[in-house]
């Protein structure tokens, strides 16, 4: 697998060269500003896993890569949305036409965002109670190395913190990794003196959800070896494909 490390931000860069690289990956550390919080997460706790036909959706989810969408879009910065599924990017593409936004080239799977990138990713995990594509090592990397300024990920604190396997991926050690200020309220998205800018540029925000451990020094994330060799099951929970095994 190949990342291209001056695309993304030296944080983060410096992040995937622990965890995947052993500190051995070379990247430019200082050719431009870079924000001082890449990454931000989301808690969206109401949220559930729905299967629909080979697909899973997130409904709660939905509603709330919506509304970054529109605060995104109010300060032009521009983004890109990527999911693991299929009805769950169909869901938010609608919703983004009915809400009188850019729809076209916006809304992306796993899969098809390969090979693209934007300065903002919003990140919708969809998964609440099985790990899905977060079993799948080189799915997960593409997700989470399409930005070169900011990513927001959406997802479910408890799932990704508590459950059994979601807490050993890669996701779960970029957030404790990238935990300043801890994980937002998606009430505070809806405020009217929110700025999807200062999601990145390191101003606390008032509804934060404070991580329990959040005073501890710095976790290092999981070393991660090479990745797993699928078997020929496809048990990961990411593919939308007929006939595919639902993780």
């Amino acid at each position: 697998m190949t990342i291209a490390p001056d695309r993304l931000p030296p944080a983060v860069s410096e992040f995937f060269s622990a965890a995947i690289y052993d500190d051995s990956l070379a990247f430019s550390a200082g050719k431009e500003k870079y924000s001082s919080r890449p990454i931000r997460f989301v808690d969206v706790s109401k949220g559930t896993q729905v299967g629909t036909g080979h697909s899973f959706l997130n409904k709660a989810e939905v509603d709330t890569a919506l509304q970054c969408a529109i605060s995104f879009t109010r300060e032009s910065l521009p983004f890109k949305i990527v999911t693991p599924f299929e009805a769950q990017r169909l869901a938010i593409q609608r919703g983004l036409e009915a809400a009188g936004l850019a729809w076209k080239d916006v809304c992306y799977t796993v899969k098809t965002i390969q090979g693209l990138d934007a300065p903002y990713i919003i990140l919708s995990v969809v998964q609440t109670y099985s790990p899905g594509f977060l079993n799948d090592f080189g799915s997960t990397v593409t997700a989470l190395t399409r930005f070169s300024k900011g990513m927001l990920v959406i997802a479910n604190r408890f799932f990704l913190t508590e459950d059994s396997v979601a807490k050993s991926s890669l996701l779960a050690d970029m957030a404790k990794v990238f935990r300043q200020g801890g994980w937002i309220d998606p009430s505070v998205l809806t405020g009217p003196a929110f700025s999807a800018g200062s999601l990145f540029d390191g101003d606390d925000l008032e509804s934060e959800i404070t991580d329990p451990d959040s005073e501890s020094s710095v976790i290092e994330p999981t070393v991660w070896g090479e990745e797993p060799t699928n078997t020929g099951q496809d048990d990961f929970g990411w593919d939308d494909s007929p006939g595919a095994t639902w993780g």
